[in-house]
């Protein structure tokens, strides 16, 4: 737990600079910051999105559709992914990191990846400012997508509810309906999907907040999947440390 300490204390402890209305420029400078603090927390290697995509797209998945589908990678957010075909050469139980993996302006910020055993371990990592703004790319309701929001860690698990993700289904469907029905010859409606969550700073949603107590727990378990070794040396000093008692 030595390094995701080390992790959660480098991103409370971030300068964050705000660039007035120069918002890109804000969120710029959060993410490269937050690339730095994972790369030295996770002693992760890069692979560039190219080279990312290449790999998933020969392992029978893709990373962004143009229209989207719900099984693109950047939608479905798989837990894990089986490699059968390695045709970047990655190297067993080590970490990864791909930054912008679906493109610029595109959800995730980051993947953070460990290839182990013929298997990929994702994670998606998105970058917010302290209050943030989702606009059509709402959070993932799945405890591998993390997002930090400034000095915050929030588990995407914790942002929605099964109740909120049937309500904006339906309203997205509803929205095409309507487009659809004022679209003529003179007229062409296009669906914008803008949503937001009404956000309390630090604390997140009230979604999250009733539950908040559940938060540390995910994100220990989600990460904690890249600091293998470190867990195993740690479980065997307590086995040792118990046998010579």
């Amino acid at each position: 737990m030595n390094r995701l300490n080390k992790f959660y204390k480098l991103i409370n402890n971030l300068e964050l600079i705000n660039h007035g209305s120069h918002t890109q420029l804000t969120s710029s400078v959060h993410e490269i910051n937050c690339n730095k603090i994972l790369i030295d927390t996770f002693s992760c290697e890069s692979i560039s999105n190219k080279d990312f995509r290449k790999l998933i797209i020969n392992n029978n998945k893709k990373m962004i559709s143009k229209p989207a589908k719900e099984t693109d990678l950047n939608r479905q957010c798989d837990k894990e992914l089986i490699i059968l075909n390695n045709v970047i050469g990655l190297k067993d139980n080590t970490n990864y990191l791909i930054c912008q993996p679906a493109g610029q302006h595109e959800y995730p910020d980051f993947i953070l990846a460990r290839f182990t055993s013929n298997k990929l371990l994702l994670t998606f990592i998105e970058c917010k400012q302290t209050i943030p703004t989702f606009n059509n790319n709402t959070p993932k309701m799945r405890s591998n997508c993390i997002y930090i929001c400034g000095n915050n860690i929030f588990n995407g698990l914790l942002l929605s509810t099964p109740e909120i993700e049937t309500k904006r289904n339906e309203y997205k469907r509803k929205l095409i309906e309507l487009s659809r029905e004022y679209t003529d010859i003179n007229t062409k409606c296009v669906p914008y999907k803008k949503m937001e969550l009404p956000w309390i700073i630090h604390q997140g949603p009230s979604c999250f907040i009733e539950r908040k107590e559940q938060n540390s727990q995910l994100i220990n378990d989600c990460l904690l999947r890249y600091l293998c070794d470190e867990v195993f040396v740690q479980s065997m000093e307590v086995e040792q440390h118990s046998q010579s008692e």
